[in-house]
């Protein structure tokens, strides 16, 4: 998993965060916050705010104008086989990066059936943007 975590961080894709909010204590706040401030390309998703933190918000990846290489879910894991279903009708998104707390075993089997690459169990990507900045 490491590797793919590298290649995900390191090869300047552009990521979408499934959970973003303008609530600056939850995660889905932090981790878009920290992937923008990381100088990448990243697009919130969220279907009830217009912008976070300047960003327009789109209220599904599938909105999104340009492609997403990489799905950051942090949301409940009720949400995320949902949203994860409507993900990969866009047959570009590859990757897909589980935040701990929104992995469930169905999603991490939809991923697999489905060769979707997928970082789950505990891997943070903020923790991972950190590393690869140092």
């Amino acid at each position: 998993m490491e590797e793919l975590i590298k290649e995900m961080i390191n090869k300047g894709n552009t990521f979408a965060v499934v959970g973003a909010t303008n609530n600056d204590e939850k995660y889905g706040h932090k981790v878009f916050k920290a992937i923008l401030e990381s100088k990448r390309m990243v697009f919130p998703i969220n279907l009830k705010t217009p912008e976070i933190l300047g960003e327009d918000c789109y209220a599904s990846v599938l909105d999104v104008p340009v492609i997403v290489n990489v799905v950051v879910f942090v949301v409940p894991p009720d949400q995320t086989l949902k949203v994860l279903k409507e993900v990969a009708q866009d047959s570009t998104i590859e990757n897909v990066w589980l935040q701990e707390g929104s992995e469930n075993q169905e999603a991490i089997d939809f991923c697999a059936e489905k060769k979707i690459n997928c970082v789950y169990g505990g891997p943070c990507i903020m923790t991972e943007l950190n590393k690869s900045a140092g």
